[in-house]
């Protein structure tokens, strides 16, 4: 599962998904609007941050990220 397709399986404004933006922005030093921009496809997280990301969610990184 891509990423966007992880974070938009997440149920709808619920404490799930903000959970998981909050803890992914918060990985990557991020704000969470890009964490948000990654998972609509408008930017692709640099390669530091895709390991950060699998490694926060446990997910391959080729998983999330397979055409990056």
């Amino acid at each position: 599962m891509v990423f966007s397709e992880y974070i938009n399986s997440l149920p709808g404004r619920s404490n799930p998904k903000v959970e998981v933006i909050n803890k992914i922005a918060s990985a990557c030093l991020v704000d969470r609007s890009t964490v948000y921009r990654w998972a609509s496809g408008d930017m692709v997280p640099d390669a530091l941050k895709r390991k950060t990301i699998s490694e926060t969610l446990r997910i391959p990184e080729e998983e999330l990220f397979p055409d990056a």
